[in-house]
This record gives C-alpha cells, sequence and structure tokens, in this order.
C-alpha cells in the first residue's frame, strides 16, 4: 500500500480485499507504533473519503515529495562498513 502514485492507488482502492489490508495497515501502525505507518494509514483514510478530484490532487502531490526508497538509498550509502 506504500506505492501510491499513478493509477496504482485507484486499481488498490477498488481492490476487494482493501479494506483488510488497510485495516490490517492500521492495526501494525498502532502496535509497532511506526510513524511511516500511521502517515500511510492517514493518507489512505483520507483517500478513501475524498471525491476523485481530492483524490487527484493527493496523488499529485505525492509525485511532488521525494520518494521514501531514494532517501532511504541516500542514508545508506553514506554508511561505512568496517
Amino acid at each position: 500500500m506504500s506505492r501510491r502514485q499513478g493509477k496504482r492507488a485507484w486499481k488498490l482502492l477498488e481492490h476487494p480485499k482493501f479494506r483488510a489490508a488497510y485495516d490490517l495497515l492500521a492495526l501494525r501502525a498502532e502496535v509497532e507504533r511506526n510513524a511511516e505507518l500511521q502517515r500511510l494509514v492517514k493518507w489512505w483514510g483520507e483517500f478513501q473519503v475524498s471525491a476523485p478530484p481530492d483524490q487527484k490532487g493527493m496523488l499529485n502531490e505525492l509525485d511532488e515529495e521525494p520518494s521514501p526508497a531514494s532517501s532511504y538509498s541516500s542514508s545508506t550509502q553514506t554508511r561505512t562498513t568496517s
């Protein structure tokens, strides 16, 4: 559920097991107290109840943010191994 760009978010939302996946994500975010998962839960919660034009705006905002994968890879490149 972390890959939300493009049409993928709408396809996930239409999936028959989306709600189960969302509930599991919310439970996991709560139990682990993981900030990134909590942000995902909040985003998907808002995306579900938003009108299509607002959903498109939410997706456009994601395109403007740096991806977590790129920030992860840059942080791992700065580490030195011994």
